[in-house]
């Protein structure tokens, strides 16, 4: 399965903070930004497990 998130919800994933959004439960999920995948979440429960390695999470963002 393939989820589409926009720039805010990208950044989040890419920090490694919680983001939100129906998914079935137990499945697999690609977070996609513009088509290009940027990795795995897995939905348990009420959440969602994020799989982004946390050595490659953005720590600080230029805005």
């Amino acid at each position: 399965i393939r989820q589409e998130v926009d720039l805010t919800t990208a950044l989040q994933f890419l920090r490694k903070e919680d983001i939100r959004f129906e998914a079935p439960q137990g499945e697999w999920i690609l977070i996609t930004y513009k088509g290009i995948g940027l990795g795995w979440v897995k939905e348990v429960g009420n959440r969602v497990n994020n799989y982004y390695p946390k050595e490659w999470r953005i720590k600080n963002l230029i805005k």
